[in-house]
């Protein structure tokens, strides 16, 4: 990992930032399918929560092509969906519900007041989308629990994109995960 790459990491105040996955995004002119809405944190889960997606764009990303779409301060207001796990017992990837664990104390305090789960399927699309159209060579910092999604790619265009997921280390990593411990990379 380069310095200029580490300093930057940095600024989010983990203590031990770590990769505990990175992939590439193919959307191929006609054929890209949708992503429906989810967040990372349904994906990757640490105790206390930590976490956040890099989302680096290798070809113009707009409405036509399915560029990501958000909806603004849902991180603050809806609490994750259930949670991706693989399960060594049977060698098979299973959907779990939340569990409290894996909120902070706040967290869990302000869910009663004010946070709800987030919509699926078409209740999730009266929600307030944002799209974010964004040049090839750009960044999207993503945090953990903002619902986001993509549309399918009708248009003549590419939209291919790479993702890298940084937890912080330090926490507690379940080994429920479907990304198993051994499998991080400590970036410093």
């Amino acid at each position: 990992m380069s310095e200029a790459f580490r300093g930057f990491i940095a600024q989010f105040g983990m203590r031990a930032p770590t990769v505990c996955m990175s992939k590439a995004i193919l959307k191929p002119a006609k054929a890209g399918s949708k992503v429906p809405p989810h967040t990372d944190d349904q994906y990757f889960w640490t105790n206390p929560p930590s976490g956040l997606t890099l989302w680096f764009a290798l070809d113009d990303a707009d409405e036509s092509n399915g560029c990501i779409q958000i909806v603004p301060n849902s991180h603050k207001t809806y609490l994750p969906g259930d949670r991706f796990s693989f399960s060594k017992a049977d060698g098979k990837a299973h959907w779990l519900p939340p569990i409290s664990s894996s909120f902070s104390s706040a967290e869990i305090e302000s869910a009663h007041h004010q946070r709800v789960e987030f919509p699926q399927g078409k209740a999730a699309d009266k929600l307030e989308w944002t799209s974010l159209p964004v040049p090839s060579g750009s960044l999207i910092v993503l945090d953990r629990r903002l619902v986001h999604r993509s549309a399918s790619n009708p248009s003549q265009k590419s939209r291919l994109a790479f993702t890298i997921h940084i937890i912080d280390g330090a926490c507690d990593f379940s080994e429920g995960n479907w990304i198993p411990r051994e499998a991080l990379l400590k970036i410093y």
